[in-house]
């Protein structure tokens, strides 16, 4: 079903688009998991949702030390250094979040 492949593909790149945008807006989200991506499917579009744990987005050299989120979606970097930049850990928890939809379950670091 290469139609269906293509608009999934088509979805997820509208996904990471629509979440780097926040980035442009000046904040962080820090919390992204399927959980809080919402689907609306008159106008098939998504709909990023629970803004708690966000952040004021500082720039690409800022790091943050305070980890705000979910346990399993927490980046390499955050793991090692007990602090993340926003732009690739949001990357990386993107990654991490395709990957549980993908496999239908949790990407786990050891």
């Amino acid at each position: 079903m290469i139609n269906g492949k293509r608009k999934k593909d088509a979805e997820t790149l509208d996904q990471d688009k629509y979440v780097l945008l926040y980035f442009r807006k000046g904040v962080v989200h820090r919390d992204l998991k399927s959980e809080n991506i919402l689907v609306d499917l008159d106008t098939e579009t998504l709909v990023l949702i629970d803004f708690g744990a966000s952040a004021i987005y500082k720039s690409s050299t800022s790091h943050y030390s305070d980890f705000h989120g979910t346990k399993q979606y927490k980046s390499p970097e955050y793991i090692l250094k007990k602090r993340y930049t926003g732009v690739p850990s949001t990357v990386w928890t993107l990654g991490v979040l395709l990957y549980d939809m993908v496999r239908r379950k949790y990407f786990i670091i050891n």
